[in-house]
């Protein structure tokens, strides 16, 4: 149940982000077209990694995760 509502407020606080996003847009657009900023795709700044890197990434989250939770505990 928490999942979920942390679902929508992530869902909430992104289509918070893009909609100022967007009024700033149109705000260049109505008043000064020409100094509206061009798009940039952020997925060029990524660069293609292969998966035996992904995948010891995702174990080392996982460690770190599974350290954190049972730090308390003990």
């Amino acid at each position: 149940m928490r999942g979920e509502v942390r679902r929508i407020e992530t869902e909430h606080r992104l289509a918070r982000m893009r909609n100022h996003e967007l009024a700033q847009l149109i705000g260049f657009a109505f008043h000064d077209p020409k100094k509206m900023p061009k798009f940039e795709d952020s997925t060029e700044d990524r660069k293609a990694i292969s998966n035996e890197v992904a995948n010891a990434k995702v174990r080392g989250f996982l460690i770190a995760l599974s350290q954190k939770k049972t730090a308390g505990r003990g």
